[in-house]
């Protein structure tokens, strides 16, 4: 029986202890790494425009990285008017219609044509500033109108 316990323990100390796994000294590999860097950049447009100092301001894309074959385009949203932003006179009672005109294409600005486009060209060439144009009808009822032009941004394959 001793013989037995003996070899027994043996055995489980065998099966207990380290085995070592042979392996070369040297070797060499490679690996694959990837990343993605989106487009990142900020739009900067005047918070207040005023028409009687003229009827050009400007859209200007700052702290720009575009990915190649993309563009930041700037649309008008929420158009109350199928030619521009309606401006009010100061009793709400009268209305004038501003349009807005992206000087580069000479096109009216709206939900599908934008008021300024960058590319990654233009922010390699130092294009980071468009103009637009804001027409009135100087016709309208005399007064102060005010109004509001908003817009959103994108970038979006070319």
């Amino acid at each position: 029986m001793k013989k037995f316990v003996a070899i027994l323990t043996v055995l489980l100390l065998m099966a207990v202890l380290p085995l070592t796994v042979l392996a070369d000294d040297s070797g060499s590999g490679s690996s694959t790494i990837t990343t993605h860097i989106s487009s990142h950049y900020s739009i900067v447009i005047p918070a207040t425009i005023d028409l009687t100092q003229g009827n050009t301001s400007q859209v200007s894309i700052e702290n720009a990285s575009i990915e190649d074959g993309y563009s930041v385009k700037v649309f008008l949203t929420e158009l109350d008017d199928p030619n521009g932003i309606r401006l009010f006179n100061a009793s709400g009672s009268n209305y004038i219609v501003c349009s807005i005109t992206n000087a580069e294409t000479n096109s009216i600005a709206d939900a599908t044509n934008p008021l300024a486009t960058f590319t990654k060209e233009n922010i390699a060439n130092s294009v980071t500033t468009k103009n637009f144009y804001l027409d009135t009808d100087s016709t309208s009822v005399a007064g102060t109108y005010t109004g509001t032009m908003h817009y959103r941004f994108e970038c979006s394959p070319q």
